[in-house]
């Protein structure tokens, strides 16, 4: 039975590499040491690796508490779509909420990032279509 419980210890370990000692030992009804002292005879290791996360947006390992992006910028980012002025060419971003309800109500309508472009584009509209 002591054998039967060693190789259970060690398939737990080699199944999930993130799980505890401690987890392990409790499924077994067997002390932390035990456990402990099982994998090290195994070579393997005790303590459960940290589940490291990716960012949704750029892919890095993320540190800290959050577990979908890495940055406040990524998280902004990642909710926004990034759009061409048409009067000026500058690169702003645009709510992909607020971007989609623009694109179903008039999808020719034109992109500007400020009032005064958007003065400036429709003045270019008007001299054109005379």
């Amino acid at each position: 039975m002591v054998e039967s419980i060693k190789q259970k210890v060690i398939n737990m370990r080699l199944a999930d590499c993130h799980i505890s000692g401690a987890t392990i030992a409790s499924k077994f009804n067997i002390t932390r040491q035990y456990v402990a002292l099982i994998l090290k005879d195994a070579g393997l290791p005790n303590a459960g690796k940290p589940v490291r996360y990716l960012c949704n947006f750029c892919g890095d390992v993320i540190k800290g508490d959050s577990k979908l992006f890495c940055s406040k910028k990524c998280h902004i980012y990642y909710h926004n779509i990034p759009v061409v002025c048409d009067n000026c060419g500058r690169l702003f971003y645009v709510p992909y909420s607020q971007f989609m309800a623009r694109l179903a109500k008039n999808p020719d309508k034109s992109w500007t990032c400020c009032n005064p472009c958007k003065e400036e584009y429709k003045v270019k509209i008007f001299i054109n279509s005379l």
